[in-house]
């Protein structure tokens, strides 16, 4: 039958050219597979991705992969279509945005207080996940800590379900993990063999110098106000670490009969509430009522005003996202 001599040729393109294809309508769980094998083999030289006809084909993956990501991280699975796509996207550009960057090293930074590489990456991934239409992910500057001196620079993508690691220097993508559990870097420091050494021991850290162990979860309603430390505030575009300065664009979509929201994430800073992170990321939702319709985001300032013409809607903050 079809569905006999479909899986017989899958075997067949597998076996002898190497070259798989899933379809994430059709078959969602084992394209989330599909993408974190690709991810996993990103040390494979002469791997190839594409799409094809709206299927994910890959060729010259391994059938029996290198574990980049290392063995303690929880793999993300059943992921949605947004994070899939965003994944690809990042696994096609992020080298690109890596080598093309402006900037100097974290070490020169230090001492001539120049703009980093690794905070141009930072911000040329949020312009490029903006562009391809995914407004509710988050990016982050961390770093893994190795041996005595060691710093190997990564930026933290937080997506729906999971997050990211990207390596600053030549924009390698680590396999996703889980939202709140365990960043490892391990399969990004294996690329640097000159500089690191097996098994890889190391440290992730957050842009303020805190520990960043497990990735970022999203917590409903706005961040607390600990003393002694006064409430967060949201930071000025452009303003201090640059990655990236102030708010993002707006999302908007259907929420219920007739109704739409509004959605973007924010800079907040917590200025000295250590050991609590200092730069922490918010969700402003703004929801029109039903009949007001959806406003043109295009001409909707980054501000937390409706555009005008428009009936105010009910804004505030929905969620905050920190590190555990």
């Amino acid at each position: 039958d079809a569905a006999s001599q479909a899986k017989r040729g899958a075997i067949k393109d597998a076996l002898v050219n190497f070259a798989f294809k899933t379809d994430p309508v059709t078959d969602p769980s084992g394209t989330t597979a599909h993408v974190i094998k690709i991810l996993d083999s990103t040390y494979v030289s002469g791997l190839v991705t594409y799409t094809e006809d709206g299927k994910l084909v890959s060729e010259k993956l391994p059938l029996d992969v290198l574990e980049g990501a290392g063995v303690s991280a929880q793999f993300a699975d059943n992921l949605s279509d947004s994070s899939i796509t965003a994944l690809l996207v990042l696994t096609s550009q992020a080298p690109g945005i890596a080598t093309n960057a402006a900037g100097v090293t974290e070490a020169q930074a230090m001492v001539g207080g120049q703009e980093t590489k690794a905070n141009a990456v930072a911000a040329g991934i949020s312009a490029l996940l903006n562009q391809a239409g995914i407004w509710d992910a988050t990016v982050t500057r961390v770093d893994a800590l190795f041996g005595v001196y060691g710093q190997l620079p990564t930026i933290c993508v937080g997506l729906t379900e999971c997050a990211v690691l990207i390596d600053a220097t030549t924009g390698a993508v680590a396999t996703p993990v889980k939202r709140g559990t365990p960043l490892d870097a391990s399969g990004l420091l294996a690329q640097h063999p000159d500089a690191a050494a097996s098994p890889f021991a190391h440290r992730m850290a957050s842009e303020s110098g805190c520990l960043a162990a497990l990735a970022p979860v999203w917590v409903p309603g706005p961040p607390p106000t600990i003393p002694p430390f006064g409430p967060p505030t949201p930071m000025i575009p452009g303003g201090p670490g640059g990655i990236p300065g102030g708010p993002n664009p707006w999302s908007c979509g259907p929420a219920g009969v007739g109704a739409c929201a509004c959605t973007r994430i924010e800079v907040w800073d917590w200025p000295g509430a250590a050991p609590i992170n200092r730069i922490i990321r918010v969700r402003r939702t703004c929801t029109f009522a039903p009949g007001m319709g959806c406003p043109p985001v295009p001409a909707w300032p980054p501000a937390t005003t409706p555009p005008p013409g428009t009936l105010a809607p009910a804004c505030g903050i929905s969620e905050h996202e920190i590190w555990l």
